[in-house]
């Protein structure tokens, strides 16, 4: 359950702002809940993402998560500092787009993730809308 965020328009002037940059290089600055993605190049070009889902009620929205950087995945994981990371920078932002995640929690070496965050393996349908 999320109770302490405002639901608002947010804007960057760059993706770089939206980098977390931790201390080792990981998988960060997920963007949750998201109902409209817009990015645009600066010039007048812009795309936009919505998802749809298609297994409930007809064209009901759905919500989101999305991480947007340039970096891929592969190199965020093979980089041990950021200095490494940093010189696999690429200029195409790389972005991803997710329909949920798994809350925190293993029960490895600490609690296991609660029943109502876990994400259940179970098929289900949606579509992006990019416009």
């Amino acid at each position: 359950m999320k109770l302490s965020q405002r639901v608002d328009r947010h804007a960057v002037e760059r993706v770089d702002e939206l980098w977390a940059g931790p201390e080792f290089p990981q998988e960060c600055s997920n963007r949750t809940d998201v109902r409209v993605l817009t990015l645009s190049d600066g010039k007048g070009g812009e795309v936009t993402a919505e998802m749809l889902a298609t297994g409930g009620k007809e064209g009901e929205r759905r919500l989101f998560d999305f991480m947007a950087c340039h970096f891929d995945v592969q190199d965020i994981d093979e980089a041990g500092h950021p200095y490494e990371l940093e010189k696999k920078r690429r200029e195409d932002v790389v972005l991803r787009v997710d329909a949920a995640h798994h809350g925190l929690g293993t029960a490895s070496c600490g609690p296991k993730t609660t029943e109502e965050h876990a994400l259940k393996t179970e098929a289900f349908e949606f579509a992006i809308l990019l416009h």
